[in-house]
């Protein structure tokens, strides 16, 4: 099961999460090997960013303690066409290297102007 946090972010700012991949009991997941996907998406659903290990904006920082970190940069959510004053929901989900899957995350993200752009 998921853990739910909103997350309140500035457009424009490097939103950055140091995270630790756990069970449903708590117990650290080791993420040798393991893929993790961070999906953003509308309201009603529709995907407009995605990072994951191997590719972008997900990094293992300590595979064996679970932990990780994942980052979305200004130019990422321009691309994404992220705009301020938005909600739009997250989710992220691990699938470790035996093949199981955790949904780890999900919550909404609360994308709110900032006064230095």
């Amino acid at each position: 099961m998921a853990v739910r946090q909103d997350w309140p972010v500035k457009k424009g700012a490097d939103w950055i999460w140091n995270l630790t991949a756990t069970d449903g009991d708590g117990t650290i997941i080791d993420l040798t090997s393991a893929t993790i996907k961070f999906r953003i998406s509308s309201l009603t659903g529709t995907t407009v960013d995605t990072r994951q290990t191997g590719g972008s904006g997900v990094a293992l920082v300590t595979a064996t303690l679970g932990t990780y970190t994942v980052t979305v940069t200004p130019a990422n959510q321009t691309s994404a066409s992220i705009a301020a004053s938005t909600n739009y929901k997250y989710e992220i989900q691990i699938t470790t290297g035996a093949g199981t899957i955790y949904d780890q995350m999900e919550g909404v993200l609360k994308v709110e102007p900032t006064l230095f752009t």
